[in-house]
């Protein structure tokens, strides 16, 4: 997944870069620890303050009513000041502490406090939630080049730092957030906008951490080396509107927070919201879900979500898109967990394209990791929850999940072939080996779901050779001209067993006829001697199928059946000499049956995954033609298939992440295959870029996604 993160420069204030430092407590502003509220003064030095200066606020606790800002300037609360709201009951309960509406280049730095004193408007709020209270204790909208540095923003009445409106060129680092938990609305940060960098903050409040996304567009978000504490979680939503697109955030921290990544939006407030990106994460005692995604915000107040049924998408419809999890470990609080994570979109707009890398979860004991409505969901073998590798404790509803193949292991059964003998006039020995090497889809300690198979196939061949030697004594009184002729029988029994875990049974029986013709035209001695020498040679190849369990130890056991193909070939040379002699004469054949071979052998085995767990599945390789012209020909895309699809199913999705097509198409796939959507199905579409995702399915009910491809429609006029 690409990520474009534009290049934005920051200006950190300084008096070297501004200019004049104006002290709030010099003349003629004259502000005071001892006055009940410097709002006048404060505003009277910004005001005076051209551009490039510094307003400071040294040591000291200095009261103070609603402040706002200007453009080209810096407030800076200098190290042991505290700058505090006035009081509930005095401070003005519309009001914002420090305001700033469309400005450029403002700054707040220092290493000092604001205080809000917020506990007295949260015990009146919560005694009566109908009252106002001020919005927030920095207030900036619309405005570009702002830097927040070094403050500590504690203890506000509602949000602390909201950032509104179309903010642009954003730098917050090394800020400190709190307030106690839990306090009502008493968000971290709040923002919208675009190039919005946060980095190495503190931030633990009552409820959202930090919440993005609203109204306005939202792109280019960083949240980089921050530690969080309690809270609702790093939050996108409730309100999504404007969309929300580029957002990374890296090597941060959360502990004892309620939820740890928190996506909420609802069918009457949603946008897009894609490219997503969480890597090197550690969450620790999550009192609630540490991954919680939800399109019914802000309901459901239980799982399943009550109205978990299709509705006509809207223009409000939230689309979840391009989110990768990598590199987060999580595991939640003792007690009162509800899951290690669940992501539950809407029906009618299921999440697409959702990696997990290398995410390890603890949750409580038997509650799974949920899916529900979802296309293109990656879950690698890097990942567990609760210990366990994927698909084990994982749940789908509505989700097609690929789980790539996660491990490898060489298994090789030993046992030996003990020999067998006959009559030993012949005699002869055969040596099987055979070798193979093991991939296996599953652990060693496996349960799953699904049952998968592992077939295993060995031909070992052998050839061995066997001398029969026959003797043919012919007697009798011998006549000129005479023929005879003789038939000779040679049959053979030979028989292998196997003991230990395999077991095989081996039987060869030869029956090859033996035909000899001579004649005489001479007188012929009394006696004729003729010798037969057969000279025989089979093959046999046995071959051999087993099947393992699904859960495969170091120590495998295994049952081999044999059924072996054999062939054999009799060659029979008869000489004979004669002495001219008179005529009839009788004729007898000796022949020794061969014995039985001795085999002896120590096989190893070859493991091949069926196709299916882990080895199936699909890829979009080609769409054609691409722009389509809609010339009535057919759209026509092309699919890589691993292993065998009993069917395929195609989605088309407009821009906006709706479905406008799904067709299914069924028979016996594999490797390289072309499908065409018909244009009757298509012609009423109208210009612009659209998507195509594929889904297959195997005849054993394994599924495999492919990643969602874009394509062109131009109509011609």
């Amino acid at each position: 997944m690409k990520r474009v993160i534009a290049g934005v420069v920051f200006l950190l204030f300084s008096a070297a870069v501004f200019g004049a430092v104006i002290d709030i407590t010099s003349a003629p502003y004259n502000a005071s620890t001892a006055s009940t509220d410097n709002a006048a003064a404060i505003q009277a030095a910004i005001s005076a303050a051209a551009p490039g200066d510094t307003v400071m606020v040294p040591a000291g606790i200095f009261l103070s009513g609603p402040i706002t800002l200007k453009s080209n300037l810096n407030l800076e609360i200098e190290s042991g000041a505290i700058l505090r709201m006035l009081p509930y009951g005095s401070f003005p309960d519309t009001s914002d502490f420090i305001y700033g509406k469309n400005l450029s280049n403002i700054s707040i730095t220092g290493s000092g406090v604001l205080d809000g004193q917020g506990a007295a408007w949260w015990a009146a709020y919560n005694a009566d939630n109908s009252i106002s209270r001020p919005p927030a204790m920095i207030y900036f909208s619309g405005c570009t080049g702002v830097t927040l540095t070094g403050i500590a923003v504690r203890d506000s009445p509602e949000f602390h730092i909201q950032l509104l409106g179309s903010m642009s060129n954003v730098y917050a680092s090394g800020l400190s957030i709190t307030a106690a938990w839990p306090s009502p609305n008493t968000d971290g940060i709040d923002l919208r906008g675009n190039d919005i960098n946060i980095d190495n903050c503190y931030i633990s409040d009552g409820d959202d951490l930090i919440q993005i996304g609203g109204s306005d567009p939202t792109s280019n978000v960083n949240v980089r080396n921050c530690s969080f504490g309690t809270g609702h979680g790093l939050s996108i939503g409730g309100y999504t509107q404007g969309g929300v697109s580029g957002l990374l955030v890296d090597n941060c921290t959360f502990t004892g927070t309620q939820y740890g990544l928190r996506w909420k939006t609802g069918r009457d407030r949603g946008g897009i919201i894609t490219n997503l990106t969480y890597s090197n994460i550690t969450m620790t005692g999550i009192l609630l879900y540490p991954f919680f995604l939800t399109s019914f915000y802000p309901n459901p107040s239980s799982l399943p979500p009550t109205t978990d049924d299709w509705v006509t998408p809207t223009a409000t419809t939230p689309y979840w898109s391009d989110i990768t999890l990598k590199n987060i470990t999580a595991s939640t609080a003792a007690s009162g967990a509800k899951s290690p994570g669940i992501m539950w979109a809407a029906a009618e707009a299921p999440m697409t394209n959702i990696m997990l890398d290398n995410v390890q979860v603890t949750g409580p004991s038997g509650v799974n990791f949920e899916f529900h409505h979802a296309r293109g969901v990656t879950i690698t073998c890097t990942c567990r929850v609760d210990g366990k590798e994927p698909p084990l404790d994982v749940g789908a509803f509505d989700a097609d999940i690929n789980y790539p193949v996660c491990a490898s292991s060489t298994v090789t059964p030993a046992y030996t072939v003990p020999s067998a003998t006959a009559t030993p006039t012949n005699s002869r020995t055969a040596t099987s080996t055979r070798t193979a090497t093991a991939a296996i889809t599953n652990t060693p300690t496996l349960t799953s779901p699904f049952t998968p198979s592992i077939t295993r196939t060995a031909t070992p061949t052998f050839t061995p050779t066997s001398t029969v030697q026959d003797t043919l004594t012919i007697t009798g009184t011998p006549t000129p001209a005479q023929t005879a002729s003789l038939t000779a029988t040679a049959q053979g029994t030979v028989t292998t067993t196997a003991i230990n875990t395999p077991s095989m049974t081996q039987t060869i029986t030869l029956t090859p006829q033996l035909t000899a013709t001579w004649s005489s035209t001479a007188p012929v001695s009394p006696t004729t001697n003729a010798s037969a020498t057969p000279s025989l040679t089979y093959t046999f190849t046995p071959s051999s199928t087993w099947t393992l369990p699904p859960t495969t130890a170091p120590s495998l056991s295994a049952t081999i059946s044999s059924t072996p193909a054999i062939t054999a070939t009799l060659t029979f040379t008869l000489t004979s000499s004669e002495t001219p002699a008179a005529a009839p004469f009788t004729a007898t054949q000796t022949n020794t049956p061969f014995p039985a071979p001795v085999m002896t052998g120590t096989p190893t085995s070859t493991d091949t995954p069926v196709p299916g767990a882990g080895g199936f599945k699909i890829s979009t390789e080609l769409i054609y033609p691409d722009p389509y012209p809609a010339s009535g020909v057919g759209l026509n895309f092309r699919a890589d298939i691993t292993g065998i699809a009993s069917s395929v199913r195609v989605r088309i999705y407009s821009v906006s992440f709706r479905k406008v097509f799904e067709g299914n198409y069924r028979g016996l796939f594999s490797d390289k295959t072309d499908f065409n959507v018909p244009d009757v199905n298509i012609k009423g579409f109208a210009q612009g870029v659209y998507y195509m995702s594929l889904t297959a399915k195997s005849p054993d009910g394994n599924t495999a996604i492919a990643k969602t491809m874009p394509f062109v429609i131009i109509r011609k006029f």
